[in-house]
């Protein structure tokens, strides 16, 4: 009898054992589950960065084409798009948030229609948001935050062009007139920002 009990002890342990071990191993696997998606995550969020700080760096130097920057100055831009560019991001993904999918082929194609009309940017950009049926509170947050988006790319612009020397500023200034003059010969013409969200409502995430 006692060697019965015994051996149930033993039995007893070893399932317990074996419980244990395979409890560990599961908490090891979704542990290591867990890492890997996090740091995957990790990953696509710094090429995200990467790409949005490229992009907008891309935006400004096209902007200030009719000079040639200096090595110093386009290190400067490097280091004023770092300090913004998570502030954008977090900025466009709310604008992006808040246009459902399934309705943003239908804003897109409610733009087009409306600029091929001759209306402005402005009213074309608020007549497709009317067009998938958004409340004047949501369009007004979404005005709200695309200010705050030019505010962030404002500073970076005012930042860079105050390093600029005197024969780069003439020659930016210069450009900026003739562009100006053209635009009031060709009627309607887009900024540069305005082009470019131009470019992304064509694209919408």
């Amino acid at each position: 009898m006692i060697k019965n009990l015994v051996t149930a002890i033993g039995l007893s342990l070893l399932l317990i054992t074996t419980l244990t071990a395979q409890d560990a191993s599961e908490k090891t696997k979704s542990k290591t589950a867990v890492e890997k998606t996090g740091k995957k995550e990790k990953k696509q969020g710094k090429k995200k960065v990467e790409r949005y700080k490229t992009k907008v760096s891309q935006q400004i130097t096209k902007e200030l084409a009719a000079i040639e920057l200096t090595a110093d100055q386009k290190t400067k831009l490097a280091t004023l798009v770092d300090e913004k560019v998570a502030k954008l991001i977090e900025v466009d993904d709310a604008i992006a948030g808040m246009v459902p999918k399934d309705k943003r082929k239908q804003r897109r194609e409610a733009f087009k229609t409306s600029k091929q009309s001759g209306k402005s940017y402005k009213e074309a950009f608020k007549a497709a948001l009317v067009a998938i049926g958004m409340s004047e509170e949501d369009q007004k947050k979404i005005g709200e935050l695309g200010q705050s988006r030019k505010t962030l790319l404002d500073s970076i612009r005012t930042d860079l062009e105050s390093s600029l020397s005197m024969e780069q500023k003439e020659t930016l200034a210069a450009s900026k007139k003739k562009k100006k003059k053209g635009g009031k010969m060709k009627g309607d013409k887009k900024k540069g920002s305005e082009a470019k969200d131009d470019k992304k409502m064509d694209k919408d995430k």
